[in-house]
């Protein structure tokens, strides 16, 4: 299923940036607010409405929060997606997790019309039911107002039932609230925690979001060496915000020797693992050739690829630059 760039939230004075991506696997999923490292891009502007550095600087620490399969918390095994009749069946006699598969559904519009509202109402079923991967769902809804207002405080109280029936990826979107303060006061070392304890049970998005925090000491000591171990964990394990992550660490030289051409190899992976911002980012070393022959065809490419995934800023920096 595709994935959502979700909103990101204004740079800090320090110039670092808070980006919120979220995706759908077995029901709409929030992703880690990951953090992200800007590159120096010739021409780059002031961010738009959903802001992409345009200096060099360090990735914000994370605050929400993707990569492993929803894992239905009912006993019974959930429908099959490309039966929707045997889902709404199965669901209809009380399988939590079959209503959390068909409110998926009709989010995405996949083999059922796309309703925003029944996706909604199937995924409080399934939560009631006692669903967790269904909770954590119907949280996202929540949070992003789809086929219901908009309730980031509402968002947080599912997050939390979702993480207590031990749904790990609701724990690491919990640790994100917290830690930009979204529907919920903002606590970092609560945020921390919970990026450490879906971590630890693999969760790698989280061990990206974990890594973010220590590398600029935000509710944990500060603690560069741990920070790029878990870089590499998140990223070696497949979870493009890893990568990406790991990859401003060598454009800045933070925690690693300054490796722009690494880097560049890094964001490309962060960009094929389906990270918009990865994609932004690698879109301006081409344009400054960085590490990278100078392209700006490629740079365009990229640009408009990143955009089509939901980053603003790269919408507005896709038109091709006239050579020097």
């Amino acid at each position: 299923m595709g994935e959502l760039e979700g909103p990101t939230a204004p740079n800090s004075a320090s110039g670092q940036r808070l980006a919120l991506a979220r995706r759908e696997l077995e029901g709409p999923r929030f992703c880690a607010f990951a953090c992200a490292f800007a590159v120096v891009a010739a021409g780059c502007g002031a961010p738009a409405a959903t802001p992409a550095p345009t200096s060099p600087s360090p990735p914000a620490a994370p605050a929400p929060p993707a990569p492993a399969a929803a894992r239905p918390i009912t006993a019974a095994p959930p429908c099959v997606a490309r039966d929707p009749e045997a889902c709404a069946e199965r669901c209809d006699r009380g399988e939590a997790s079959s209503c959390t598969l068909l409110g998926n559904l009709y989010y995405t519009g996949k083999d059922v019309p796309k309703d925003d509202a029944r996706a909604v109402a199937l995924l409080e079923k399934a939560c009631e039911g006692g669903d967790g991967a269904g909770c954590n769902a119907l949280g996202n809804m929540s949070s992003r107002g789809y086929g219901t207002a908009r309730d980031d405080v509402r968002a947080v109280a599912l997050y939390q039932k979702a993480c207590d029936q031990r749904f790990v990826e609701a724990c690491r979107n919990l640790g994100a609230m917290f830690g930009a303060g979204q529907g919920t006061a903002k606590d970092e070392v609560r945020a921390a925690a919970l990026y450490r304890q879906a971590c630890e049970q693999s969760n790698l998005a989280a061990c990206s979001n974990l890594g973010a925090a220590l590398q600029f000491g935000r509710g944990v000591p500060k603690d560069e060496v741990a920070a790029m171990a878990l870089y590499e964990q998140a990223c070696h394990g497949g979870e493009p915000m890893g990568c990406t992550n790991l990859a401003g660490s060598y454009f800045q030289g933070m925690g690693r020797p300054k490796d722009v051409a690494r880097a560049a190899l890094l964001y490309q992976q962060g960009c094929d693992g389906g990270f918009a911002l990865a994609c932004t980012y690698l879109a301006r070393q081409y344009r400054r050739g960085l590490g990278v022959p100078r392209d700006e065809a490629r740079a365009a490419s990229l640009f408009v690829r990143a955009c089509d995934r939901g980053d603003a800023a790269a919408c507005a920096e896709r038109s091709p630059q006239p050579s020097p």
